[in-house]
């Protein structure tokens, strides 16, 4: 993926999972994650579909 795969986050983003409900199928949650990511700078919410 890039290398950008990191460690999941203590906290998990509570909007993250509207974003997963919203997918449907892990490539789409993966990139409505990494688009959420990139927008806050954080890349850690696309793991949130695995």
């Amino acid at each position: 993926m890039d290398g950008l795969e990191k460690p999941f986050p203590k906290k998990m983003p509570t909007d993250g999972f509207s974003v997963n409900a919203k997918a449907k199928t892990k490539e789409q949650c993966g990139q409505a994650f990494l688009q959420a990511a990139n927008e806050r700078g954080d890349k850690s919410y696309f793991l949130l579909c695995s």
